[in-house]
């Protein structure tokens, strides 16, 4: 799916005080010393900082609400699809270890 925002993944970085956020590409798009001035070409990155937070929770919330499907309704019914569901949690871990300062 191709979106209108600057492709990730992101990278937040901070030494000694500095910090930064790059796109894939090494570009700096905000720092302490600059920020992402708006124009029409850059609004979709906009449009994804602000709903940042939003997508945390949701991804948190559903991250929850699967493992709880999976100890309700036992191993056996999630049997053939187990690996795939592992994967999934272990990812949605990895992205919101990411958002936690």
């Amino acid at each position: 799916m191709k979106t209108p925002h600057t492709p990730g993944p992101w990278v937040f970085t901070q030494e000694n005080g500095y910090m930064e956020i790059k796109d894939g590409d090494g570009k700096t798009l905000q720092s302490n010393e600059c920020y992402y001035p708006y124009n029409s070409e850059n609004e979709a990155d906009w449009h994804l900082q602000a709903a940042a937070p939003e997508m945390f929770e949701t991804l948190s919330q559903t991250l929850r609400q699967l493992v709880e499907l999976m100890f309700q309704f036992g191993p056996q019914i999630w049997s053939d699809k187990r690996q795939i569901i592992y994967e999934a949690i272990s990812k949605a871990e990895e992205v919101l270890k990411k958002a936690q300062p």
